[in-house]
């Protein structure tokens, strides 16, 4: 098991320190002199700076940032300009095959195919369902190449994973490298919720509790998803199609690849998922009758999924590196992140998204900059992500196309929307780690935040997980690849979130400070700690 420990040296000064304070006779207070000499670059994070990159990247002339357009060239531009003044290098093949701050996202603008195919085998029976009638593929980051793909299928009964509740589908089920089925419900027994109040109210509807759920099955490495609705989105199902119908955009598949890793999600229809469920108690079309894991066994599916593409374009992540200095673990990165794209436009009216994520992307520069001011043992990688908005497009690219080993990733951190207060969690920075690795990585928080940063950091409410948030930004993409990371944000929703009202002028500059001086500490701990070790 890998877990995170702090510097020992560092460790046996602040004992010592302590020691030393209570034979004098005086209250021990930890001594962060070691710390402000090893990290005293905080002071370089200003309001002003700050200020200055939100007012710009925030701005009408950027047009709301749309993958693609013209605002966002300027913005990568701007950005790039940015991490080469502060002393980063670029790390990225070129087309021309130099070294650039540019790392190449080809999009493109398509429609799923009507004649796109889904084959399930249970036992001896074949089933064929027809995309939009009996099956929606919800594809979440990547994108597909035409052709044929199949394997086998796990029914892991609701999808529900809380052990510390007394509920876990997982137990004695692999599903690793194997796609997953569930049914959108919460356990009933003697017709009463199994789970509390307030678990089983989330898990009832497949809005609420589609994060959580998709977060436990990859965290058990499946390869994809197939989930069977509940009754209120089935409701929905003729609106679901529609959209999924529409040209949308996409990854294009990666040509350098034999194989791209996609994770497929398919949303199935309930008269479908009738044909899998014949022979047992439960109708899914009601969601009446008994559900358990073993229901449904030896499944084999394969489904044929095509394109029609209408438009094909290029993007830009912005990357800049710093190579670590220590010989041993310079082979080892951290990745801090922030995605700069946003909405675009709307009728001639920008969507500016100041703190939707200009707010994040403002703070982690800022925290770069500081960080590039001494050396760091281990590498770090400072990326801004196109293509969040719609489905996390850069940060699953940039992963897919990482120019060194996926497994020498020791942390990745991903900023979203640092700039403004949520209702729920005022004068708060969040910090949130995936459930499964929420131990360790919410004590590194913790730790890094009171030895450097000192800012008003939660990592939890009231000793409660904050399972509403993660999953939903950029950090998801590392997280299903099995990286650990984490999310820094202020809470969602927040005010004028996704509308052509985040403007700068609304932004509580001095939080965005306090997030980059976390920021700061978070990686320039990890980049530097003798044995960096997670679960």
């Amino acid at each position: 098991m890998r877990y995170f420990k702090a510097n020992q040296f560092r460790l046996a000064i602040l004992k010592s320190i302590a020691v030393l304070s209570c034979l004098l006779g005086v209250m021990a207070f930890p001594d962060f002199s070691r710390e402000k000499e090893e990290f005293g670059f905080l002071d370089t994070i200003t309001e002003a700076e700050v200020r200055d990159h939100i007012f710009y990247l925030g701005s009408d002339f950027l047009e709301g940032r749309s993958p693609g357009s013209e605002g966002y060239k300027r913005a990568s531009s701007y950005m790039a300009s940015q991490l080469k003044a502060a002393g980063l290098v670029p790390i990225m093949n070129s087309a021309e095959g130099d070294r650039s701050y540019f790392q190449q996202v080809d999009f493109m603008i398509s429609t799923i195919a009507p004649e796109s195919i889904l084959h399930v085998k249970d036992g001896q029976k074949e089933i064929e369902w027809k995309f939009g009638e009996q099956f929606i593929p919800l594809l979440h980051g990547q994108e597909f190449k035409d052709g044929h793909y199949e394997g086998n299928a796990v029914f892991v009964g609701y999808g529900i994973e809380e052990p510390e509740y007394g509920w876990n589908d997982y137990q004695d089920r692999d599903v690793s490298g194997k796609i997953a089925i569930f049914y959108i419900g919460s356990p009933m027994k003697n017709d009463k919720p199994v789970l509390p109040e307030q678990k089983h109210e989330l898990y009832s509807s497949m809005m609420s509790s589609a994060q959580n759920r998709m977060m436990a099955a990859f965290s058990h490495k499946a390869s994809g998803v197939i989930v069977i609705p509940d009754a209120q989105t089935s409701k929905m199902w003729s609106l679901l199609s529609a959209q999924m119908n529409r040209p949308s955009r996409r990854l294009k598949a990666n040509a350098k690849k034999d194989k791209t890793h996609h994770i497929p999600i398919f949303l199935l229809h309930p008269e479908a998922a009738v044909e899998l469920f014949e022979g047992t108690d439960f109708d899914p079309l009601t969601g009446k009758g008994k559900i358990e894991s073993a229901q449904i066994k030896d499944l084999d599916v394969a489904f044929d999924l095509k394109y029609t593409v209408q438009e094909e374009f290029i993007c830009h992540n912005v990357v800049g590196f710093l190579p670590g200095s220590d010989p041993e673990l310079k082979g080892e990165y951290i990745v801090a992140g922030a995605h700069l794209d946003h909405l675009g436009m709307e009728e001639g009216e920008p969507f500016n998204g100041a703190n939707d994520n200009a707010s994040g992307c403002a703070a982690v520069l800022e925290a770069a900059e500081a960080i590039a001011m001494s050396p760091h043992r281990r590498s770090i990688f400072i990326v801004f992500f196109t293509g969040e908005e719609g489905g996390g497009h850069g940060a699953f690219h940039f992963i897919d196309d990482f120019p060194f080993s996926l497994e020498n990733i020791e942390l990745a951190v991903n900023v979203d929307m640092v700039g403004r207060d949520s209702p729920q969690h005022p004068d708060t920075i969040l910090g949130i780690a995936p459930y499964n690795r929420r131990v360790q990585l919410e004590e590194f928080m913790e730790q890094a935040n009171e030895s450097i940063a000192r800012v008003n950091l939660k990592t939890s409410i009231d000793g409660k997980y904050i399972e509403d948030h993660y999953g939903s930004s950029d950090e998801a993409m590392f997280h299903l690849r099995g990286i650990p990371a984490v999310l820094i944000i202020n809470g969602y929703p927040q005010p004028d979130y996704h509308m052509t009202s985040d403007d700068p002028d609304k932004i509580d500059y001095g939080r965005v400070v306090e997030a980059s001086r976390l920021i700061y500490a978070l990686v320039a701990t990890a980049a530097n700690d003798e044995m960096l070790y997670l679960p």
